[in-house]
């Protein structure tokens, strides 16, 4: 893995001493980090970039973990948060590695419970805080041209010189900068948000783990290709309460794929409702994969 940084020499040297924020823009080939005070400032910027032909993903997880351990216990009395770009889903073989990434940050905090068990966590859907940056001009439909949006409406900001910078470091810059100004509301840049009822789509499918996820999602799910590029989002299902409510709450106003997983010992309604007896009996899990009949304007 090769780094990047822009404004130190190592890692090693990356040191704050203001309250701030880490933004992370995950992603198969690139990984971009900042470092947002919470004045509004971008301290650093970092990219991680993968040595395709000398590391497997794998290798490429284990040494991003490493260096951002680095940085959050370097710094751990001044960072307030890390904020993790949702993923962006859209190739089938990038799913597995983009997966894996994205529990990178929590995976360190159980790792290192007693330094960063109580630093907070969030992830953020990639289209809120694109909206929130690119204010009051649209966001504009197709991930190259949100790209453009987010790098031109950066440089005229003014506020740090984007010209050497990666497309994952701009992104995680922006990012963090919507993320300060959310800093005590971060719940209005997650999916978490009460909707109406909407009439949706829903397949199931048995499994052993959620590896079957990761391997094969574009072809066990019918899901159009833009409800995949919207985000897709992972959830267990909590007993005994209405799947319907659950779907509602769990997609909230976004227009993405659920995914909701339970065990197939469990919720005899939903096995009863959808004829699943014999899914049940084959496999230890079920997955219901959701998404909206009606596309959402912009979306």
């Amino acid at each position: 893995m090769n780094i990047k940084i822009r404004g130190i020499d190592s890692i090693e040297n990356l040191r704050v001493y203001e309250k701030c924020i880490i933004s992370i823009d995950g992603s198969t080939d690139i990984t971009g980090l900042a470092v947002v005070s919470l004045t509004g400032r971008p301290l650093y910027t970092l990219a991680f970039i993968h040595e395709r032909e000398k590391e497997s993903a794998v290798h490429y997880k284990v040494k991003l973990k490493r260096e951002l351990l680095k940085i959050l216990l370097n710094n751990r009395n001044f960072i307030e948060g890390v904020y993790y770009e949702q993923p962006f889903i859209g190739y089938a073989n990038a799913t597995k590695n983009l997966f894996m990434l994205r529990t990178s940050v929590e995976e360190l905090k159980f790792e290192n419970e007693e330094q960063l068990g109580d630093l907070k966590c969030i992830e953020i859907n990639n289209l809120k805080w694109k909206k929130q940056f690119l204010y009051p001009s649209k966001c504009p439909t197709g991930t190259d041209l949100q790209k453009k949006a987010v790098r031109d409406r950066l440089r005229d900001k003014q506020i740090i010189d984007i010209d050497n910078l990666t497309q994952d470091e701009i992104d995680a810059t922006a990012m963090g900068l919507v993320a300060v100004r959310n800093i005590d509301t971060p719940e209005d840049l997650e999916s978490k948000k009460q909707t109406r009822p909407f009439k949706y789509n829903i397949e199931f499918i048995g499994a052993e783990g959620d590896d079957i996820l990761y391997d094969d999602l574009c072809s066990i799910c019918s899901a159009p290709s833009k409800v995949l590029e919207n985000g897709i989002d992972l959830h267990k299902l909590r007993p005994r309460m209405n799947l319907d409510k659950q779907i509602y709450e769990f997609m909230g106003s976004e227009d993405k794929l659920l995914i909701l997983k339970f065990n197939s010992n469990t919720h005899g309604n939903i096995i009863l409702d959808y004829n699943l007896g014999e899914i049940a009996d084959d496999f230890p899990y079920i997955y219901s994969f959701v998404w909206r009949k009606t596309r959402k304007r912009g979306g």
